[in-house]
């Protein structure tokens, strides 16, 4: 049987999806204040947000209460869902 890509894998996976990633570039976070946007964050890369969402491309990310739809490779979870598919192959 063919091993599954890991972006595949992770997708299907939902309880190996990392809480965080890491930005691997800077991105823009809407500023939200008692539901309301009020404003923009640019945060550089390297800061770790949340991950709230993950399809074939694209991943939904949060900072405090704002969320932003990010490319995949625009983060390290492809990194992090290899690392999670070898350890979740070496535990079987």
């Amino acid at each position: 049987m063919p091993t599954p890509d890991a972006m595949s894998w992770l997708q299907e996976s939902k309880e190996h999806w990392p809480a965080q990633v890491a930005l691997r570039v800077p991105v823009e976070f809407p500023i939200i204040i008692q539901g309301q946007k009020v404003g923009a964050i640019r945060l550089p890369a390297g800061t770790s947000v949340k991950l709230i969402e993950v399809d074939a491309k694209e991943t939904v990310l949060e900072y405090q209460s704002g969320r932003t739809s990010v490319p995949i490779e625009d983060s390290d979870l492809l990194a992090r869902a290899q690392a999670s598919m070898a350890k979740a192959a070496a535990v079987q």
